[in-house]
C-alpha cells in the first residue's frame, strides 16, 4: 500500500471524490483521462460494517460517479486503482 500510495502522489494532482447532485464523482488526474482505469472503492462506515459499501470502479474518461442517494452519513473512502499496469492507492474522510 505504501508504494502504491506514492505512485498516487506522483501524479499531477490527486484523485478528487466529491458529492455532486446525489453522485459521489471519482474524478482521476488529468494526465489519465483518456486511460483505461480500473480498481476497487471501499467505504467505510465508523457506525458499523453493515453500512460499509464497496464498488468496481471502471473509467475509460477519468472519471467515475456513483450513485449515493440511499447512502448517509461519515465514510473513510478507500480507492485501490491500477491504469497501464501501474498500480495506485487513495483515501479520503466523507460526509455524505
Amino acid at each position: 500500500r505504501i508504494d502504491n500510495t506514492t505512485n498516487a502522489k506522483a501524479l499531477n494532482s490527486d484523485v478528487q471524490m466529491n458529492v455532486e447532485n446525489g453522485f459521489l464523482v471519482v474524478r482521476f488526474p488529468s494526465q489519465l483521462s483518456s486511460k483505461s482505469i480500473s480498481g476497487n472503492l471501499k467505504m467505510y462506515s465508523p457506525v458499523g460494517k453493515k453500512n460499509d459499501k464497496s464498488f468496481a470502479v471502471n473509467s475509460s474518461n477519468g472519471e467515475y460517479k456513483i450513485d449515493i442517494s440511499q447512502i448517509q452519513g461519515k465514510y473513510s473512502l478507500q480507492l485501490d486503482w491500477t491504469c497501464e499496469q501501474q498500480n495506485y492507492y487513495s483515501e479520503q474522510k466523507i460526509f455524505l
